[in-house]
């Protein structure tokens, strides 16, 4: 479902019930933000959504993973999320690439991702993470490629 450059805001979003055969789900540059849930719940096998600049932030990813913890790829480049956001994202199981670039983390919480095994790239382009985050992850998660423009990581 492709809702992307559309007037799409959490109000008419919460009135959204997909057919649960939705896997895939565009709503890059809209004006949703903190995603409510009953706006996914008739979506069970959604697994592949693109919030890029949005307005989403933290309560909105909260709400993502809660309603689809099936989710493999997750784009929040641009969004207003913060480090907070990693305290939810790291429900995510089945997550294999988040992109994250051009957000306000600086890698708080960021070790919260260690435990996820599926996880196999991160592109965090753009963001204001600290070098020692990236050093502890790269330790704990050798195999997980991280996608950094900084050429001092």
């Amino acid at each position: 479902m492709d809702f992307s450059f559309t007037d799409m805001n959490d109000k008419t979003f919460s009135k959204l019930n997909g057919p649960s055969t939705v896997e895939n789900m565009d709503l890059s540059r809209t004006l949703v933000k903190d995603l409510a849930a009953n706006g996914l719940k008739g979506m069970p096998n959604l697994q592949d959504i693109d919030l890029s600049d949005s307005s989403l932030n933290d309560a909105g990813v909260a709400n993502l993973v809660k309603a689809c913890p099936q989710l493999k790829f997750l784009t929040l480049t641009g969004t207003h999320v913060t480090d907070e956001c990693f305290l939810s994202l790291q429900k995510l199981q089945h997550l294999v690439k988040l992109k994250i670039k051009r957000t306000a983390i600086s890698g708080k919480n960021f070790d919260k991702l260690v435990g996820l095994k599926s996880l196999v790239k991160i592109s965090l382009a753009g963001t204001h993470l600290q070098k020692e985050y990236v050093q502890k992850f790269r330790k704990a998660r050798p195999t997980c490629r991280l996608a950094i423009d900084d050429p001092e990581f």
